[in-house]
């Protein structure tokens, strides 16, 4: 792979094209694939965070919602699969964060977010994030919903009783 790797990271001239660039990312992302499938120990590891990098160069280039949601869903299970650091659980807030962006009412989603939230330490921007949607969606359960779920993140983990207790009365109000 040493070849396309070359191509991908040049500097020099000539610069690939934005369809070269996207078939050298094909190329290698299939290829680091077939290698994790045989990889045992930390090639493992090697091989699925080159892996991740690239995906994450692919997804850079993605504009439509379903695909980058799908990549964003692949990448998240590799993810899942390699050591945790506190750079790989930021990436992976950063990650369901786009996918909770595009399908706020998916309870599975925020369920993931909330718990990614914890594990990079990134509660505070979780509850910017839903009080964010809450504040713009016109679906009355999916405000309700997000109501009680900030009211729970400022009671507990942010300690911030006054919000938590205006987040209480949002929801009641919808009920």
């Amino acid at each position: 792979h040493g070849a396309l790797e070359a191509l991908l990271d040049a500097t020099g001239e000539p610069k690939l094209t934005e369809a070269e660039r996207h078939q050298v990312l094909a190329l290698l992302v299939s290829a680091y694939e077939e290698r994790l499938k045989g990889a045992t120990g930390e090639e493992v590891a090697r091989a699925a965070a080159r892996l991740l990098e690239l995906l994450e160069q692919q997804l850079a280039a993605l504009r439509d919602r379903e695909p980058r949601l799908a990549l964003l869903s692949r990448m998240a299970q590799l993810a899942d699969e390699l050591p945790g650091s506190d750079a790989l659980e930021r990436r992976k807030y950063e990650w369901a964060a786009e996918r909770f962006e595009a399908d706020p009412a998916n309870r599975e989603l925020r369920f993931d977010l909330q718990r990614l939230a914890e594990r990079a330490d990134r509660i505070d921007d979780l509850a910017v994030r839903f009080g964010a949607v809450e504040g713009r969606t016109n679906d009355p359960q999916l405000r309700h919903d997000l109501a009680i779920e900030l009211g729970a993140l400022f009671e507990g983990p942010l300690s911030m009783s006054d919000e938590a207790a205006a987040a209480y009365r949002r929801a009641l109000e919808l009920d």
